[in-house]
């Protein structure tokens, strides 16, 4: 009987047992009870930047940025307004781009009518009014449109003048217009999105890679291949007219100086008509400098010569 005291299962047993005397003692006497692992909410996905989505879908060389509000009561919101690049972006619908809009950015190859765009519209109006207008697009077009199944956000496919367009309600106050040619993409501009407007007093901004290229129209002035970038911005006048700052990337100063030379005698050819023995000039002379390797001009316009230069634009855009 006493052997049997001392076998090895016993002994295994009494030093468990004092092991667990002694947990327990340490212990507060009682083993701590289980925790629910907190649960961690995962954070939303940062808002994606609509005018990156929109140049990277278009593989843009121009985006421009034009504020509505205010344009309304300027005699330039009413010329831009009739532009075919901003007017067909609500045609159809009923909507009014002076009245129902507040910032349009337009990401574009080029400027000519077959270059290829994505536009991006903040509206005023709210989603249910947007939606109907849509369906007025729908009703309207020839052949007939329809809203897409499928889709990670609304999105209606219409036909205006024969082209096809794809109508994206990407967020609440965003609208995405993309040509048939980029239908596949409409759940790239699925939310959340914004729109960011830059802080500024400009009524229109455009930034341009390339533009040699990218400006490039049969009558536009020709721009010299070394300027790599350039941007433009409009300000508009109480009295009608705008004020134009163009500030373009060269590559080094002494092909700046170059590069300012050559775009002053180019936008003076482009802006006058000889007749006869005389030319006459659409515009006053348009004169760039060299800022270390920028190329740079201000121009002041009255109201007859934005006039005259939004005339062009148009033309340009309808070749």
């Amino acid at each position: 009987m006493i052997a049997a005291r001392w076998r090895p299962s016993v002994i295994a047993r009494g030093l468990v047992l004092g092991l667990s005397v002694l947990l327990s003692a340490a212990c507060g006497g009682a083993p701590p009870p289980q925790e629910t692992p907190a649960t961690v909410e995962t954070p939303p996905p940062p808002p994606k930047d609509a005018t990156e989505l929109a140049r990277t879908v278009a593989q843009a060389k121009i985006g421009t940025l034009v504020r509505m509000e205010g344009l309304g009561d300027h005699p330039i919101g009413l010329r831009l307004a009739r532009l075919p690049q901003l007017a067909s972006v609500f045609e159809g619908t009923g909507l009014d781009p002076l009245k129902d809009a507040s910032t349009i950015f337009v990401a574009s190859t080029g400027i000519t009518r077959d270059d290829k765009a994505v536009v991006v519209v903040r509206y005023t109006v709210t989603p249910e009014r947007m939606k109907a207008a849509i369906d007025t697009a729908i009703e309207k077009s020839e052949p007939p449109g329809e809203w897409l199944s499928g889709t990670k956000t609304p999105a209606a496919r219409v036909h205006v003048r024969s082209h096809e367009r794809v109508l994206v309600m990407a967020a609440p106050d965003l609208l995405v217009v993309l040509q048939g040619d980029h239908a596949d993409q409409v759940d790239a501009f699925a939310g959340p999105l914004v729109l960011p407007v830059p802080e500024g007093e400009e009524a229109v901004l455009a930034h341009i890679d390339e533009p040699s290229v990218s400006l490039r129209a049969h009558g536009a002035p020709p721009i010299p291949p070394t300027l790599a970038h350039a941007k433009v911005r409009v300000l508009l006048r109480p009295d009608g007219g705008a004020v134009v700052h163009a500030d373009a990337q060269s590559t080094t100063e002494e092909q700046a100086k170059m590069d300012a030379e050559a775009l002053t005698r180019s936008v003076d050819r482009a802006t006058t008509l000889k007749v006869s023995f005389l030319r006459v000039r659409f515009f006053r002379s348009v004169v760039f400098r060299s800022e270390g390797d920028h190329v740079k001009a201000e121009v002041a316009m009255s109201a007859d010569e934005v006039n005259k230069l939004l005339s062009m634009v148009e033309i340009l855009g309808q070749r």
